[in-house]
């Protein structure tokens, strides 16, 4: 019998990914890689890129928290009405 040996990177270079299906990846080890996981609001708002994001737009955390305050407030009359 004839075997063919084949060179999976030609192949790479030549398909379109669909057929040959998706790289495997390594497992992921940073915190929140994984779907459904999320930071809780301090440590969104204590991190250095949103500080330097909220400086930019003048927004202060005091007036962010104000906001989702009184947001969750009227979503929580809105469902109680």
């Amino acid at each position: 019998m004839l075997e063919v040996a084949i060179d999976h990177r030609y192949l790479r270079a030549i398909l379109p990914p669909s057929a040959y299906g998706p790289r495997p990846r390594p497992p992921r080890k940073e915190m929140y890689a994984e779907g459904g996981v999320e930071p809780r609001l301090e440590e969104l708002l204590n991190d250095p890129l949103t500080e330097a994001l909220m400086r930019r737009d003048g927004v202060s955390a005091a007036s962010l928290r104000e906001l989702i305050m009184s947001t969750r407030k009227g979503l929580r009359d809105r469902v109680g009405a």
